[in-house]
């Protein structure tokens, strides 16, 4: 649909919205992020004790970072080399929001600096090498088939869904990160069987695999998302004692957040399927371990960290088959395309400039979204109410979703 020439003029409502869509905002929001998972780092970094180890959590993670800003600096350098290959190039897709072709291989820093942090644990003798190490083996079937995909864009759905299954039978396997309690009675009983375990913790951490690529919509989203989750675990831990659990978050955090200061504001460098996929394998395969290796630690508290994905993934399919719409087709209408919309027509109902809000301006609302239901997952948790975590950011999801959509379809002729 065509934009109105007509604008209003800016009141309250139109002030409120051109801040929020001003570069201003932007990059208001990139010091707070930035800041903030820093200070989530430093804190808990702080509480890390691991017998046998005399490398510090801090200097791992600069190392991590480093890496990941110079792999990622690397790929931007070289991309006249590759750009046949690695450019997204698709400018008019249903959910495309960029306007020039971009290296859709972000996820290949990531995965580097992940490698290079195990082989400084190998270099160091660390006492969590092998355990690192094994991750790694596991998600390299994970991040594989969504490279292929990303440099190739012929392989299949179902191919990438095998791929993502092998990497959660290889975590049972090798890690022995299995699910084996959901705190449900009737569930626990079937999960009481390793066949049944396996699969269903496989399925699981290929749903969250799929999920995080679902919600990598905009810049700076899913990664941003990620170094949240991962942060949260990494309380979580702490909360239990899991010091090793921690450890890994932080490791994870540095790796995406060297890769996130070149996708947001400006999306200079893409996360890629195999990017998404490895981050929500990864995320996942440390949850599982969280609550396999210590008892205490809840399933649904675990859940609650996670549940920004879990709760997107489930609500778009069940507002699909509402409408009997094919589940897998794409479409505009997710969480954050919502957020994206609104602050769009926000803009242009004040008179703002057409082509500033893209995407750039949504996703600290969406960061935002991700922190508090950490933040309620953690103290619901020590309270001994985990599910109610869980619980009360679904209700605030499907609130918020039903406010925004009333309003976009209130205003469609300003989109």
């Amino acid at each position: 649909m065509s934009t109105p020439i007509k604008t209003q003029a800016p009141g309250i409502d139109g002030r409120i919205s051109l801040v929020f869509t001003s570069r201003l905002w932007v990059w208001s929001a990139f010091t707070v992020f930035v800041a903030l998972v820093l200070f989530g780092t430093i804190h808990i970094a702080g509480q890390i004790k691991l017998t046998g180890s005399s490398t510090s959590p801090i200097l791992l993670f600069g190392g991590l970072f480093g890496v990941s800003v110079l792999a990622c600096a690397s790929v931007l350098l070289t991309k006249q080399w590759h750009a046949r290959f690695s450019l997204d190039n698709d400018l008019n897709g249903v959910q495309k929001l960029h306007r020039v072709a971009v290296p859709r291989i972000g996820g290949l820093p990531i995965f580097l600096a992940v490698a290079a942090g195990v082989a400084w644990m190998w270099f160091r003798d660390h006492p969590l090498f092998e355990v690192n190490l094994l991750l790694l083996v596991c998600g390299l079937p994970v991040f594989m088939i969504g490279f292929a995909e990303d440099i190739t864009k012929k392989i299949s759905v179902k191919l990438r869904l095998q791929a993502t299954f092998l990497g959660g039978f290889l975590a049972c396997a090798a890690l022995g990160a299995v699910i084996t309690s959901v705190s449900l009675a009737p569930v626990d009983k079937l999960l009481a069987f390793a066949p049944v375990a396996w699969c269903f913790t496989a399925f699981a951490m290929s749903g969250y695999s799929n999920a995080i690529n679902l919600i990598d919509g905009l810049n700076g989203l899913a990664s941003g998302v990620v170094c949240i989750l991962a942060l949260g675990l990494g309380l979580l831990g702490l909360q239990h004692q899991a010091m090793d659990m921690a450890l890994y978050s932080l490791l994870l955090t540095a790796a995406v957040l060297g890769f996130w200061v070149f996708n947001f504001p400006v999306g200079r460098l893409f996360l890629g399927d195999g990017g998404a996929y490895f981050l929500g394998f990864a995320l996942a395969v440390l949850a599982v371990l969280l609550q396999a290796n210590y008892n205490e630690v809840n399933a649904w508290a675990v859940l609650s960290v996670l549940a920004y994905p879990v709760i997107e993934v489930m609500y778009s399919i069940l507002r699909r088959k509402l409408v009997n719409a094919d589940p897998g087709q794409p479409d505009r209408s997710h969480f954050h395309q919502y957020f994206q919309r609104s602050l769009q027509i926000m803009a242009r109902k004040s008179g703002g400039a057409l082509g500033i809000c893209v995407n750039s301006q949504a996703s600290p609302f969406l960061w935002l979204f991700a922190a508090v239901s950490v933040a309620m997952a953690l103290y619901f948790d020590s309270l001994g109410t985990p599910a109610m975590g869980f619980v009360l950011t679904a209700v605030l999801y499907v609130v918020s979703y039903q406010v925004l959509g009333r309003y976009i379809a209130k205003n469609a002729e300003w989109e």
